[in-house]
């Protein structure tokens, strides 16, 4: 599961008003991103189950399964 500094900051990304015109497993994948990029979560490192994460969240597991291949599919382009 992530630390809950890592899920609060999921949770104000995709709460920021000025992300709010993406799809919410767009702004899903990107603040998983960011996490990376801010070295709080370690590349390769596997994300916890998409339920729990959505559940933590308040949001669908459809979005955070699909902000999940999105952020792989970038990955390996």
């Amino acid at each position: 599961m992530f630390k809950h500094a890592q899920l609060e900051s999921v949770k104000a990304w995709i709460g920021d008003p000025a992300q709010r015109a993406l799809p919410l497993y767009v702004r899903i994948q990107r603040a998983v991103r960011q996490l990376i990029l801010d070295g709080m979560l370690d590349v390769g490192k596997p994300l916890p189950a998409s339920r729990a994460l959505a559940t933590s969240l308040g949001v669908s597991p459809v979005a955070v399964n699909l902000g999940a291949q999105r952020l792989i599919a970038r990955h390996r382009a």
